[in-house]
C-alpha cells in the first residue's frame, strides 16, 4: 500500500496536470487558457495564506508594498518577515494539483 502511495504521489508531483486529469488530448490553446486559470487559482492561495501569515498592522504595508509594484522590495519584506515566497508557491502548487487529480478521478469515475 505504501508503495502505491508513493507512487501516486510521485506521479502528481512529476507529471503535467492535465495529462494525469485525463486532458491528454486538448488543444494547445485550451490547455493554456486552464493553465492560466490554475496559475492564477495559486497565486490567489499565496496571496492570503501571505494575508495570514501577517500580522494585522503589517498588511497595510505590504499592500502597499504590492502596489507599488517593487519585486526586490516585496520579496525583502517577505524575507523580513520569514516567510518564503517560493516555499508557499510550491505548497499551494502541489495542494491545487492534488485537489485537481482527485476531483478528475470523481468526475471520470461518474462517466
Amino acid at each position: 500500500m505504501n508503495q502505491l502511495v508513493s507512487a501516486q504521489a510521485d506521479d502528481i508531483m512529476t507529471q503535467d496536470i492535465l495529462d494525469i486529469m485525463g486532458a491528454k488530448n486538448m488543444s494547445e490553446e485550451d490547455r493554456a487558457k486552464t493553465y492560466r486559470v490554475m496559475l492564477d487559482t495559486v497565486q490567489n492561495r499565496v496571496i492570503a495564506r501571505i494575508g495570514d501569515l501577517l500580522a494585522d498592522e503589517d498588511v497595510a504595508v505590504w499592500e502597499e508594498i504590492v502596489q507599488a509594484g517593487d519585486q526586490a522590495r516585496h520579496h525583502q519584506f517577505l524575507a523580513d518577515k520569514q516567510i518564503d515566497l517560493d516555499r508557499l508557491y510550491q505548497e499551494e502548487a502541489m495542494r491545487y494539483k492534488i485537489e485537481m487529480v482527485e476531483l478528475a478521478k470523481i468526475v471520470l469515475k461518474d462517466q
